[in-house]
């Protein structure tokens, strides 16, 4: 789904998207070799305390996404 999306509106309404609350840049993760859309989310309790998050570029062949690591405080 798409940032924006309906489906991501509902998750949102209820958790949030750590991208959002600590990421810097566009967020792309898709496709890996070349991001160009942002397809991949992490979502967290309101509760949770998002310190950082990041897009992990280190492996791009190891999916057809890059993976997205966040940093919590709980």
């Amino acid at each position: 789904m798409k940032s924006g999306s309906g489906g991501w509106k509902k998750m949102t309404s209820e958790f949030q998207d750590v991208w959002h609350l600590a990421g810097d840049g566009k967020g792309s993760t898709y496709p890996s070799l070349q991001p160009r859309s942002r397809l991949d989310y992490i979502f967290v309790s309101p509760s949770v305390k998002v310190l950082e998050a990041n897009v992990v570029t280190s492996i791009p062949k190891a999916s057809d996404s890059l993976p997205l690591k966040a940093h919590l405080s709980i």
